[in-house]
């Protein structure tokens, strides 16, 4: 489990730690507000067994890049029945005896005693505050009937997401598990998604949560691929359906969870027909977003639909360089960009206009002097659709903010 710490319940004064995943004894950090610390920087609650990898200095240095952490993500990702942590054990560069060679991911590991945590068991989390000093630590709670009553009681819902649905969450239905031999206490999720091009990819995640994301341990994954998660180590990692524009397929996940406490999970798929595809109809029930500059792509602001010229609007300030960048962003989603083919794209530069999809990183247009605006000056941005997806972009500068 994952969380932060709200000081008086406000979401704009959020304690977290300085980086994703910490453990207990990790700095504190803030009160910050929530556009600052995002949701990535959180404490987590693991209950998988523990392992610690050893590294020396120059590889925990490594470890601060971007490509060291996304490198030693993935390895963590397909050993997702333990949890392994790292720790520096070797001065400098210095490797131990029978790891002259070897890369982070080859360094030694080492078991470590922890308490192993089950889906229904309970922590207790203190925050403790003695004049400047802050910590956040946890204990494992011994079983309480009543607790465990509690915890059955309450049921996650998971959902499947794709570019299918322009990465939304569409709930699986529980259904009652097939076949005489399922497992004890299995239980069943269903739903039907339909195809809005040739192919599709999909991805499995609980309660909504992005951290508790289920997905195959190779891209474009099939029915045999092993199953990873429930984790924040799957992004662009999906099941690939294959079909064609139209077709619509059956969704199964299936996780059980034995008195013996092992946690199988399976997705499975199997087509059921081809159907017309309507964009428009589709297009009525989603919404555009814009982000850019002037809020430093931390406020996402709706934006508004005028049917006399199907176009989506919204408007832009330009920021003390004389310059506004932007993206749109469909329902809000920062996983349904719309994006220009081109960095740094103007609309009277021809370009192709790209998404709703993941791939916009690095990405935006930009209003600048040849647009006639200055510092502290809006425009107003107008995003045209025509059978329910982006064909064009313009804007045009406000006298005021309106």
């Amino acid at each position: 489990e994952t969380f932060q710490i709200l000081e008086d319940g406000n979401p704009e004064k959020v304690l977290h730690p300085g980086g994703h995943w910490a453990d207990q004894g990790a700095n504190v950090m803030g009160p910050s507000p929530k556009g600052l610390c995002g949701r990535f920087s959180t404490w987590r609650i693991s209950g998988k067994p523990v392992k610690v990898r050893l590294v020396n200095e120059e590889q925990a240095k490594e470890l601060g890049s971007t490509c060291g952490r996304l490198a030693l993500d993935k390895e963590l990702a397909r050993l997702s029945e333990v949890d392994v942590r790292t720790a520096v054990g070797f001065q400098g560069d210095s490797m131990p005896p029978g790891f002259e060679s070897a890369d982070i991911i080859g360094m030694p590991v080492m078991e470590q005693t922890a308490e192993v945590g089950m889906p229904g068991d309970c922590y207790r989390v203190k925050l403790r505050l003695e004049g400047r000093y802050r910590r956040v630590e946890w204990r494992k709670l011994p079983a309480n009937p009543s607790q465990a009553l509690e915890a059955a009681s309450y049921r996650h819902s998971y959902f499947v997401t794709g570019d299918f649905n322009f990465w939304n969450f569409q709930e699986l239905e529980e259904v009652p598990a097939e076949g005489a031999g399922s497992p004890q206490h299995m239980r069943c999720f269903r739903t039907e998604v339909q195809l809005h091009c040739d192919g599709g990819f999909l991805q499995v995640v609980r309660d909504k949560d992005w951290d508790q994301t289920f997905y195959p341990e190779e891209d474009a994954g099939s029915t045999a691929s092993r199953l990873l998660g429930p984790d924040s180590y799957g992004m662009g990692i999906c099941w690939h359906l294959c079909g064609k524009a139209g077709d619509i397929f059956q969704i199964d996940f299936r996780r059980s969870f034995p008195s013996a406490g092992r946690d199988e999970r399976s997705v499975s798929w199997s087509f059921v027909r081809n159907a017309s595809l309507d964009l428009q109809v589709l297009a009525r029930q989603h919404s555009y977003y814009i982000v850019g500059s002037w809020s430093d792509f931390t406020k996402v602001e709706s934006m508004s639909y005028h049917q006399a010229i199907s176009s989506w609007s919204a408007e832009a300030e330009v920021g003390h360089t004389g310059c506004a960048y932007f993206q749109l962003l469909l329902d809000g989603n920062w996983l349904a960009q719309v994006y220009p083919s081109i960095k740094e794209a103007n609309f009277r530069v021809k370009h192709e206009i790209c998404g709703p999809d993941s791939n916009g990183t690095s990405r935006y247009w930009v209003v600048s002097k040849q647009d006639d605006v200055s510092p502290g000056d809006f425009v107003r941005v107008f995003l045209e659709v025509s059978g329910g997806m982006p064909k064009a972009i313009r804007w045009e500068k406000c006298h005021t903010n309106q």
